[in-house]
């Protein structure tokens, strides 16, 4: 089955993310910061993970970065990550090219999950 990780302090946007996922037929672990975020993944090992940028200790680019680092294979997750557009650059110098816009549509989550995890073979 394929398990996705929102990592999001702002319950409204995290919530809304994981009732697409599971109408997607995607199961949904949330953390409320990165660094539970990280734990997380490292305890899940979940097929996706999206994460907002501005979160408070750990933030979601720094969340990708500690992934990044990781030699078990957590670098290999597909990683969506979700701003205001003026984050973007900051999203792709860290190496983090999925990128979602806010506000953004429920499609176009959809549209980038189906497609990252077609990419990794993971969805039929």
């Amino acid at each position: 089955m394929i398990h996705a990780l929102v990592c999001d302090d702002y319950e409204p946007i995290a919530s809304l993310i994981q009732v697409v996922l599971h109408n997607m037929g995607i199961s949904v672990t949330t953390a409320g910061d990165g660094k539970q975020g990280l734990d997380l993944a490292r305890q899940l090992r979940p097929s996706l993970i999206i994460s907002d940028v501005d979160m408070p200790g750990l933030n979601g680019i720094e969340l990708f970065k500690a992934l990044q680092k990781d030699t078990t294979g957590l670098a290999l997750i597909p990683f969506i990550l979700m701003s205001s557009i003026d984050r973007r650059k900051a999203a792709r110098e860290a190496g983090c090219n999925n990128f979602l816009v806010k506000p953004f549509s429920i499609d176009e989550v959809r549209h980038m999950v189906v497609k990252l995890l077609i990419e990794e073979k993971d969805f039929p």
